[in-house]
């Protein structure tokens, strides 16, 4: 699939990361005033996690499902000795042919500039509201409409309500069948990145 096709260009460094102090100006630079034609995708965009083990995708297993194209529980990579980094970064080949570097965190309240705020363009919600506590946008219809939001669940489970009243896209995942993972991660990159081909620029305050 094209999430496992892009495995061999994937990196994941929190030192690489930390390098980049930067970027939040650089994005805002390129993403204009936010007002007109869509703005696409800043410099480095944002994808957030839930900062909870219970969460089906966090950032034990991100990198697994959205580039390697594999579901793993995250008790399972726990037990196997996985550490959870600040910051994951990975590189996905864009529809155009570009490559593109993007940052997962599970904190965005760590974000001290508006402008790394206008970089988030993906949440994974969990479902109850606590996870958004902190959050420069803290209201669900807020986030949603800057950022294109995900639920990531077992498609025998019951999906929590907060999810159905939301604009968030459910992706479904097999308890068993791990040969289905990468269909699912694909279907993330494809929604995602019609999400940024239309995207406006959040406003800074």
């Amino acid at each position: 699939s094209s999430s496992s096709s892009s495995s061999s260009s994937s990196s994941v460094s929190s030192r690489r990361a930390s390098g980049r102090s930067g970027a939040g100006s650089q994005s805002s630079r390129r993403a204009g005033s936010g007002r007109g034609a869509p703005a696409g995708p800043p410099e480095v965009p944002i994808i957030v996690v839930p900062n909870s083990v219970t969460a089906l995708i966090n950032m034990y297993n991100v990198r697994d499902f959205l580039i390697e194209g594999k579901f793993v529980e995250s008790m399972e990579k726990k037990r196997a000795g996985a550490r959870k980094a600040a910051v994951i970064t990975v590189e996905r080949m864009m529809p155009k042919g570009e490559m593109q570097r993007f940052e997962i965190i599970e904190n965005p309240a760590t974000l001290t500039k508006a402008e790394d705020w206008r970089r988030i363009v993906a949440v994974f919600a969990q479902g109850p509201t606590w996870q958004f506590k902190g959050w420069k946008w803290n209201k669900p219809v807020q986030i949603f409409t800057y950022a294109r939001g995900f639920h990531v669940n077992y498609d025998d489970a019951i999906i929590p309500d907060n999810i159905n009243q939301w604009n968030i896209k459910t992706l479904r995942v097999n308890r068993t069948m791990r040969h289905q993972d990468s269909t699912v991660a694909f279907e993330f990159w494809k929604d995602l990145e019609h999400f940024l081909a239309h995207r406006q620029t959040p406003p800074l305050k």
